[in-house]
């Protein structure tokens, strides 16, 4: 809800940002600090394979990943956590400045991500982030 503020009560969403850009990783968080509707703690993963195994290890409430990434890029990790019944319903953000949007759009909508191009505004950062929070936690 616009103009709705953060309550200091409220629970507090952790966020896995995956960027094998530190620049992006930095925006992401400097954007994420704004948010002024949830609480919201960053963990940082530069790859999928180091993604993956934080979730593993501590499951975050979203997770916001690039898509192309050294190693395990960012739809292989999509894939395996929708492969996962125990992480399937994390809410996933996939971030991209490729151009085969016709491609992205119909992965994302075959795996039920959201989709945001860079170079994005911080404001549609903290509203696709807010958006999922509220679908999937009804906060």
């Amino acid at each position: 809800m616009p103009g709705k503020t953060l309550d200091n009560t409220s629970r507090i969403y952790s966020i896995l940002s995956v960027d094998d850009s530190h620049l992006i990783r930095k925006f992401v968080k400097i954007s994420l600090k704004s948010n002024k509707t949830h609480r919201l703690n960053l963990i940082e993963a530069e790859d999928g394979q180091e993604a993956y195994s934080l979730i593993q290890d501590a499951c975050p409430d979203l997770l916001i990943t690039d898509y192309n990434m050294p190693g395990m890029n960012g739809l292989e990790l999509i894939v395996k956590i929708r492969n996962e019944t125990s992480f399937n319903p994390i809410p996933i953000i996939l971030m991209t400045a490729e151009n085969d949007e016709a491609t992205i759009t119909q992965f994302c909508q075959d795996f039920n991500v959201m989709f945001l191009r860079k170079p994005f505004m911080k404001n549609r950062l903290n509203e696709l982030v807010s958006d999922s929070i509220k679908f999937f936690y009804k906060d």
